[in-house]
């Protein structure tokens, strides 16, 4: 029996003992998160238990042969390293990467999954010769500081590749998917929401704010928050959910977009709002969705446009429209520029993982991943985002896909494209969105018409 087919039984099996979550369940994980989130930020060894206990727990599941909760891990691992980072929790700062590949290798071994796809294979040894460069600059210690900071995103993006690849997710799996990210994301809202009430009169100005993003960066906040919307509405356009779980949901989503917009860091909502653009034109041509692609739409727009940003922007004091109404790209034109300039001058090894920052006008990390693998890996950096788009179009077009896979994949991959531009790699959940990609999503009516 080959890995791919051992994984696909032992995941019908699973699938088969796995029933949809109860309303208080959610509930329950939901509130639990916003009173966990708390503690975390009273107590920095709450935070750091937790880390642990997470990582933990995902490698018993993971050592148990149990494909599926693995995956749930993984889920709620990308949910929850922006929450062990506002928390500050005692880990290592790529601590959410390297805890789910992990997790992941250890899955794909004991299913015994041999099928590497090859493109994602290939796209991170892409970027593995230029490592001699940053080891020939920096010390020792830097160096591996360097390389991990600027390869452990594109490492948990292969891996992630690698293991949803031989997954396939039913609905009330994918909606198990969307409470585990759900819970951690509950508790950045709630630690966001927090840093508002305590600062005692924010001045609101068109710039991030570090207070309404719980003390943190505003750009991870954001991030990570929208990518929960996200994943919401699409729990919402594409999958069957009792009514009253569309309610519960419906209020988180607008509750984490409301916290995301008032970090007034515009990455996370503008990246979530392309996604969602994407899978609503996707779902007005399958008919079974169009009514509710419709109503969804509808109802978006008309609580985003006419109550919650009219809402916000009158607490912000007209401070929100201002924001989003600005083009500027603080500073990542002058990044992405610098970029290109360093690869037309090194095109051939680029300058080696962290080593940009060093020839950039402005000393920065660079926010932008794909001009970033131009100027630091040169042509086998040029050949990884060609290897990326080659990726998303396979599984866009992949035999058997269903019409509503297609919507998902276009949704997920928009959205980590997008996170790429404007944060380079600094989260996992690039890598989990782009992973959850190569899963067979499939919908039991579109599935049995198929056959």
């Amino acid at each position: 029996m080959t890995g791919s087919v051992a994984l696909r039984r032992a995941s019908e099996a699973e699938t088969a003992s796995t029933p949809s979550l109860r309303l208080p369940l959610i509930v329950g994980v939901l509130l639990g998160h916003a009173l966990l989130a708390w503690l975390m930020s009273q107590n920095e060894l709450v935070a750091t238990l937790h880390a642990l206990a997470t990582f933990a727990a995902g490698m018993v599941l993971a050592l148990r042969g149990s494909q599926k909760q693995a995956a749930y891990a993984v889920a709620y691992i990308a949910g929850a390293e922006v929450l062990w980072r506002m928390t500050g929790a005692n880990i290592f700062w790529e601590y959410g990467k390297y805890a789910t590949v992990a997790i992941l290798g250890v899955a794909l071994l004991r299913s015994r999954s041999t099928r590497i796809p090859r493109l994602a294979l290939l796209y991170f040894v892409f970027l593995l010769p230029s490592v001699v460069l940053t080891i020939a600059q920096f010390p020792l210690g830097e160096a591996r500081e360097q390389i991990s900071f600027n390869l452990s995103g594109p490492l948990a993006l292969f891996v992630c590749v690698w293991f949803f690849s031989s997954l396939e997710l039913k609905e009330h799996e994918f909606e198990r998917m969307v409470t585990g990210f759900g819970g951690p994301a509950a508790g950045i809202a709630t630690l966001a929401l927090v840093g508002i009430l305590r600062a005692n009169g924010i001045r609101w100005v068109a710039d991030s704010s570090v207070a309404a993003s719980g003390g943190f960066g505003p750009n991870q906040v954001s991030s990570a928050l929208a990518l929960g919307v996200l994943l919401i509405f699409l729990l919402l356009l594409f999958e069957r959910v009792s009514t009253s779980k569309q309610l519960l949901f419906g209020l988180l989503g607008v509750w984490l977009l409301a916290q995301s917009a008032l970090t007034f860091s515009r990455g996370g909502f503008v990246t979530t709002a392309v996604a969602s653009i994407a899978a609503l034109l996707h779902a007005l041509f399958i008919p079974e969705r169009r009514r509710k692609a419709l109503v969804l739409a509808l109802g978006s727009v008309a609580i985003a446009a006419f109550l919650l940003f009219p809402y916000l922007d009158q607490v912000t004091g007209g401070a929100l429209a201002e924001r989003y109404s600005d083009t500027d790209l603080t500073n990542r034109g002058t990044l992405m520029r610098d970029d290109v300039r360093i690869f037309l001058e090194n095109p051939f090894t680029g300058v080696g993982p962290g080593v940009a920052g060093r020839y950039r006008t402005i000393r920065a990390a660079a926010h932008t991943e794909f001009t970033r693998l131009l100027a630091e890996h040169g042509f086998l950096g040029a050949g990884a985002i060609l290897l990326l788009a080659e990726l998303a179009l396979r599984a866009y077009s992949r035999p058997g896909q269903t019409a509503t896979g297609r919507a998902l994949v276009a949704a997920l991959t928009l959205w980590a494209f997008a996170y790429m531009m404007h944060s380079a790699m600094r989260l996992v959940d690039t890598a989990f969105a782009f992973g959850l990609v190569f899963a067979a999503l499939v919908h039991e009516t579109e599935q049995s018409r198929g056959k």
